[in-house]
């Protein structure tokens, strides 16, 4: 990762990509007051600083069918490099975990988790994490409401 500090320019040609990652060179360059040339270049330095690392589609989860998400916090028994191996390996198998974050604190571990009902929830976690033999214990969370923006910017 560059070092590199970014400017009001940069700000506002990440924030426009963010916005719109299928905008035009020509579109972002309107909006953020640069030629097409010019705001070109900055798009590819930012790719080649590291701050721009992939273009991606936002997928609709209910369109798919996958009506609820919840977060769950996981605890592990076993903290050791195998233990953290055993439920890493098992949880990216499952195409129900959009997201897996190792944290700090009470747990080891938070999932985001999408599955069309109740039903496929249990099974889900009855089955799937439980059934790992390095887990010790699981909570739950319903998300009730979520930000329709992936990653908000500080400007």
């Amino acid at each position: 990762m560059s070092a590199k500090k970014l400017d009001r320019i940069d700000k506002k040609i990440l924030k426009a990509l963010v916005e719109d990652g299928r905008k035009s060179t020509i579109e972002v360059a309107d909006q953020v007051g640069l030629s097409a040339t010019a705001c070109g270049r900055r798009i590819r330095q930012l790719e080649d600083d590291g701050f721009i690392t992939g273009y991606s589609a936002n997928i609709s989860p209910k369109e798919l069918g996958l009506n609820i998400c919840v977060l769950i916090t996981v605890k592990l028994n076993r903290h050791t490099p195998d233990g953290h191996e055993q439920f890493i390996h098992e949880i990216e198998s499952h195409p129900e975990v959009s997201e897996f974050l190792l944290v700090a604190g009470n747990y080891d571990y938070l999932l985001r988790v999408w599955v069309a009902d109740t039903d496929a929830l249990t099974l889900f976690v009855a089955n799937v994490l439980q059934g790992i033999p390095s887990v010790l214990e699981t909570s739950t969370m319903l998300v009730l409401k979520q930000s329709g923006d992936l990653v908000n910017l500080p400007w």
